[in-house]
């Protein structure tokens, strides 16, 4: 009953709506459709009326404050660069999709194969029986939860410098790569490190060189390795001039036509990520390294029989959904306009 009250409320606030559901529709799958497709990161999902009841009820104006403003892990402006009379064009358009005056945009991932998860509470490792490695949004901090005793794990920064010593020699003293293939470490979120580190030892995400480094590590030693290369600074990267400009094109605009969304929304138009959300700073990253790793995605995409196939620890599918439709050239260029970001 409340909800209906609610949604008869928002019928009025948006009689006198002069959003174009076309234009709505276009902004909505380049700047949102990466969160609120899939309801991810406490993002409510796209036309799903219990959720947007309660948003809708506090009428168009209020939503849009929130947009601007930023809440939970939603960046100010929604991480884009979105002038407020767009915000407000595809804040309309979603609030009508909610209230069934919309028709959804086009969502190649089903609900029941993408639910609602929050990033930083995703249950990874099994240290020891029934054992739950949660990492804090403080990104300091985990915690090792068992039936009988909580644990808490944080990351020592001059530990970690110690137990990085077999690391260095891909990813530099300091997590600045000597190599094009190596990622850069220094000031990634230790959040997402940690979360890489656990993935690959638990599996979900594969290396042959990574596989073999982190069979040794332990909780603790992932968490103070996560540490220390986060408290490193990155050194800037520089992009090829002839492919930037294209590749800067798709990071802040995506390409609407085919569904890929503006890489922007999610990791900032800067490139520094949004650590509350388990986005990775993208900022100067060696462009080998990202082309390959958007490729692993595409080819897992295009491959869902196949778990074997491409890289899969992409949380709701949302990484292999962006990109599954992206040609070499496109990934290419925007590979290259991320090496060229200054954090």
């Amino acid at each position: 009953m409340k909800n209906s009250i609610r949604l008869l409320v928002a019928s009025v606030l948006l009689a006198g709506s002069t959003v174009s559901f076309a234009d709505g529709a276009a902004l909505y799958k380049t700047a949102c459709f990466a969160c609120h497709d899939v309801g991810i990161a406490g993002a409510p999902k796209f036309a799903d009326k219990k959720l947007w009841a309660p948003r809708i009820a506090t009428g168009i104006d209020a939503m849009v404050k929130t947009v601007i403003t930023g809440k939970g892990a939603m960046p100010p402006n929604g991480g884009t660069q979105l002038t407020e009379a767009q915000i407000r064009e595809v804040v309309e358009y979603m609030a009508n999709a909610a209230s069934g005056d919309a028709a959804p945009a086009t969502a190649d991932v089903p609900a029941s194969e993408a639910p609602a998860t929050e990033v930083v509470a995703e249950s990874t490792v099994e240290v020891e029986t029934k054992t739950e490695v949660v990492a804090e949004p403080d990104a300091k901090t985990v915690v090792i939860v068992t039936d009988t005793v909580k644990i808490v794990v944080t990351g020592n920064v001059d530990s970690g410098k110690a137990k990085a010593a077999a690391c260095v020699a891909c990813h530099g003293p300091d997590g600045n790569s000597i190599a094009p293939n190596f990622p850069n470490l220094a000031g990634q979120s230790e959040s997402f490190l940690f979360k890489q580190l656990q993935d690959f030892k638990a599996g979900k995400r594969k290396d042959a060189t990574m596989d073999a480094m982190i069979m040794p590590l332990d909780v603790q030693a992932m968490q103070d390795i996560a540490a220390f290369f986060a408290s490193q600074k990155l050194k800037t990267g520089q992009a090829d001039p002839g492919l930037a400009e294209s590749g800067k094109a798709i990071y802040m605009g995506g390409i609407a036509e085919i569904g890929v969304p503006a890489c922007m929304a999610c990791h900032g138009p800067s490139g520094s990520g949004n650590p509350g959300s388990g986005f990775p700073q993208l900022a100067s990253q060696k462009s080998i390294y990202t082309e390959k790793q958007l490729k692993d995605f595409r080819t897992a995409a295009q491959n869902p029989a196949d778990a074997a196939l491409g890289r899969t620890n992409d949380a709701s599918k949302m990484m292999r959904n962006a990109v599954k439709r992206m040609s070499d050239p496109e990934i290419k260029a925007v590979a290259q306009y991320i090496q060229g970001l200054q954090p």
